[in-house]
């Protein structure tokens, strides 16, 4: 790998350079052994290298993907050339924080953050039908209290607090996000109990 490619740490550009690199080995695939996996469910399928980099572990794990627990499924689906792409399932690991149907006070929550200045309701539909504002304590060292409100787009809520940083992605970097962008792909998740916006 040539030096620019490895120090590049632009967002986009990194994500062009991944995309190119999966389908270099898509390209390959026809005609060595299987070195790429579709990893997804009836809702999407990512195809990304079958061996990545040991860095990639945490994320995997965020999304329930554990070393070992991949399995293939339905490979004559998916054919490039005459090699199968390896299909791969997964079951997500529900934490203990997971959301009940009809949350209500002190009820545990998941807010995932997929977007840096907005938090959506088709990811967290437990905000559904909730009159705002709606705080959530988040479940970790910080025990910070979150307050969502609800923004202009149809759907979407907005974390930000006058006193605070607490876009999306500041709430996901004082945890520990290092990138620039929250997406679909690339999202973080906090655990937490709905509480009083009172307390």
């Amino acid at each position: 790998m040539c030096p620019s490619v490895a120090e590049e740490v632009h967002h986009e550009r990194v994500a062009a350079l991944y995309c190119l690199a999966v389908a270099n080995r898509l390209a390959a695939h026809r005609t060595e052994l299987p070195t790429c996996a579709a990893i997804g469910d009836e809702e999407g399928v990512y195809v990304v290298p079958s061996v990545v980099h040991s860095e990639w572990d945490g994320a995997l794990r965020k999304i329930g993907i554990h070393r070992g627990q991949i399995s293939p499924r339905d490979q004559s689906r998916y054919l490039v050339g005459a090699v199968p792409v390896e299909v791969a399932t997964f079951e997500v690991e529900r934490a203990p924080t997971d959301e009940p149907d009809d949350v209500e006070r002190d009820d545990s929550v998941t807010l995932m953050l997929t977007d840096n200045g907005g938090v959506w309701e088709k990811h967290n539909d437990w905000l559904t039908g909730l009159e705002p504002p709606v705080c959530v304590m988040s479940d970790d060292a910080m025990s910070e209290l979150i307050q969502l409100r609800r923004a202009r787009g149809p759907g979407m809520w907005s974390s930000t607090n006058e006193r605070q940083a607490q876009t999306p992605l500041d709430l996901a970097r004082r945890r520990g996000f290092g990138g620039d962008h929250l997406t679909l792909a690339n999202p973080w998740r906090i655990f937490g109990v709905l509480k009083d916006c009172a307390d």
